[in-house]
């Protein structure tokens, strides 16, 4: 259980849903052996740009054990009614090959189109953290609220013509030296 996937290869693929086939690449999702050595895996798909599903660019199937679905799903459900975004998250089945996985935990990734989507600024910063691009047997014991190195831009705001992060860098002084 200790191997790490070392590299994200897509594989390209047919998606069929309700009689329409979308052409898509295909992953594993996940680094560790759990994700892909058992019969039922989990999976990244991305669609085409010019092709979305239902507007989604990627999905992700997750075995539903693994996130607690069920907590997951609820919190969603609180995030929309306080008004907060969060990525569309549903349960549906998937069938690998004519063979059906059963149920899976089906998640759009965050990313440039769900801002888009949102209706906001799909040129505003948004970050994610560096973790997910640690190379493979490097084990980190670093906090990601400690410095602006560990986190990457999934989106830039393009009215200035360099990088800034000074609404990250003040998320992180607010969050290391609160006043009173």
């Amino acid at each position: 259980m200790n191997v790490l996937l070392t590299e994200r290869i897509y594989a390209p693929a047919k998606f069929i849903y309700d009689g329409k086939t979308y052409d898509v690449q295909v992953r594993y999702r996940g680094d560790n052996a759990i994700h892909w050595n058992a019969p039922k895996k989990f999976y990244l798909i991305k669609f085409d740009k010019d092709d979305l599903f239902n507007g989604y660019r990627q999905l992700s199937f997750i075995i539903i054990r693994d996130r607690y679905f069920a907590l997951e799903q609820f919190n969603n459900y609180r995030a929309e009614k306080f008004g907060i975004y969060y990525p569309p998250s549903w349960f549906g089945n998937l069938k690998v090959n004519g063979k059906n996985n059963g149920v899976y935990f089906i998640i759009e990734n965050w990313n440039k189109e769900m801002l888009a989507k949102w209706e906001v600024p799909d040129e505003s910063n948004f970050y994610d953290d560096t973790f997910a691009e640690t190379p493979a047997g490097v084990i980190r014991d670093d906090d990601i609220w400690d410095k602006l190195d560990y986190w990457q831009k999934l989106a830039s705001d393009s009215s200035f013509n360099y990088e800034h992060y000074s609404e990250l860098y003040k998320l992180l002084e607010l969050y290391n030296n609160p006043d009173d």
